[in-house]
Order: structure tokens, then sequence, then C-alpha cells
């Protein structure tokens, strides 16, 4: 499904504040589609100095994983905020300017695997109670590690650079599959729009569910090495999917940062690194990718 752009009217009413912060804050919302079915959903609101690119992030790793059958939320939209809505947002938004704040929407998809063992206050619970807490990073880990698509998760994370994958953007589905969610750190989590040139193609970046599934050692070598060996043969499909959604990310690309801060002159040469980015790093040999993962030597 293609992503669609709401009318301010579409978001009916606000719920629970899922995530809060300098880096944004998403809640649950009632929101009206276009069909006119209204769905709970999570409207992730990012401070202004970082919008833009924070937005076009998840809006490139929506539609690149999309094209290739990854499980994750199956609609997404960008919003304009009513201002009745501001003060729910209050630390990422300004209720005096007249500046259009565009939001990011995506329906319920799956139960995070840091919520289903009680892990959102990590950092607090590991020094109240470091035993039950180290015992739930094991579960979590274990069964991150059990999911069939794994390793496809591991090669699409390589390919769009993702380093943020923890595991409370990774949700359970229950058929034996994970789904993906929050794409806002791709491109190596770079404030490329700043400094475009530390956007390398080339570079290697973390790889979190690859770190998780090398520390498990309850896994047989020979599992370890059969979920990368399907991991390389994931990377495979990439180059197909980038060149069949190039045009659409293109063109969400140019739309985007036309309200950026980058000057309108140099705009195109952004939308050409981007592109070049994402080509190189989908057309990448496949014994590259694997030497990267540890397959081969």
């Amino acid at each position: 499904m293609a992503i669609s752009v709401l009318s301010e009217t579409s978001y009916l009413a606000s719920h629970e504040q899922v995530t809060g912060g300098a880096m944004g804050i998403t809640r649950k919302a009632s929101i009206e589609w276009d069909d006119g079915s209204i769905r709970k959903c999570y409207i992730k609101v990012y401070p202004k100095d970082d919008r833009i690119r924070k937005i076009l992030n998840e809006l490139t790793g929506f539609t690149l994983a999309k094209a290739l059958g990854i499980l994750q939320p199956d609609s997404a939209a960008l919003l304009p905020l009513s201002k009745i809505f501001y003060s729910d947002f209050a630390t990422v938004t300004d209720i005096n300017s007249d500046e259009i704040v565009w939001a990011w929407v995506t329906t319920e998809c799956g139960s995070s695997v840091k919520g289903i063992f009680h892990l959102n206050n990590f950092e607090e619970t590991i020094q109240t109670d470091p035993t039950d807490t180290i015992n739930k990073l094991i579960q979590a880990y274990s069964l991150v590690c059990n999911q069939k698509n794994l390793p496809s998760i591991i090669a699409f994370d390589d390919f769009i650079a993702n380093d943020d994958r923890n595991i409370g953007n990774v949700v359970m589905l229950g058929d034996g599959n994970m789904g993906i969610i929050d794409h806002g750190e791709i491109l190596g989590g770079i404030n490329w729009i700043g400094e475009l040139i530390a956007l390398d193609k080339t570079q290697a970046f973390n790889n979190k569910l690859l770190n998780i599934l090398n520390e498990q050692t309850s896994l047989k070598d020979q599992t370890k090495f059969t979920t990368k060996h399907k991991a390389v043969e994931a990377a495979n499909q990439h180059k197909a999917a980038f060149i069949s959604v190039q045009d659409v990310l293109i063109t969400w690309w140019k739309n985007l940062l036309e309200v950026s801060s980058i000057p309108i002159d140099e705009q195109p040469k952004y939308v050409a690194h981007l592109k070049d980015f994402l080509h190189y790093r989908s057309s990448q040999p496949t014994s590259l990718f694997a030497n990267r993962i540890g397959l081969v030597a």
C-alpha cells in the first residue's frame, strides 16, 4: 500500500503516550483513513530541527520493507498536525508557530519484544532487580533468534544501514515471524542533512540483531551459520526491490526536501546521494556482505 497524506481532520482523538523525549514523541491515537475506516494508530512527532530527516528515513524504510515483503504495519501516512493536538506533543511543537508540523502515522502491528518481557524500563529494573531483568533479556533474545524471518531482517538492516534495531522495535505476530517498526534512525543514524558526506555507502554499520544472534551461547554454531546463509540469500533480493520503488522514493525525497532547511539549488545533490547510497548497498557483492556478517573469513 502506498504511503498516504491525510488531512489534519483525520486525527480524531489522542490516547496514551507511548514514548517521549528529546528524540520525539509517539502517541496512540484514533485516525480516520481515506477509506472511512477509523483505526487506532501510532502518531510520531519529531523535533523541528530533525523532523524532515526522520520522516524521510521513516518513509524510505517503510517503502523498501514493503517492496521486500518484510512484515510491518500495513499502512503509513503523513499528517499535518492540527493545533488542537499540539499540547499532546508539547516538547516537540511550538503552539505559537504557524509552520506546518508533519507527523508520521502507522497502524498497529503486534507487540514489541521489549514490552512482552516488561523491559521498557530496562535501565531502572537492571538496578533494582538485575537477576530477573537479565533472565528476561535472555528470554527476549532467544525469542528473537527463533523467528523464521530473522535472516531477512538482518540483511535488510545491513542494506538500509539501520544500527538501531533494538528489541523495542521488533514485534511478535504469533506465527513464527516478527515484524519491524521504527525506521527513524536508518541511514546509519547520521544527520546527513547537516553533513551529507558523512553518509558513506561503503561503511559497515552496527547490526544489533546480528549481534544478538552471535551472542546466543545456547544456539548451535550450525544454526547461526544457517541463519547467516539465509541472510545472504535474502540480500540477493535487495537490488530488484530498490529498483522497483526508486522512482517513488525519489519523488518523496524531492517533496520533503522542499520543506527542509536545504537550499533549493543543493537539493538535487542530496537526492542523488541518497539514491547512490541505497543503490550501492542493494547491489553489493554477496561475498562482501557474507564477510561483513562473519559467514566467511
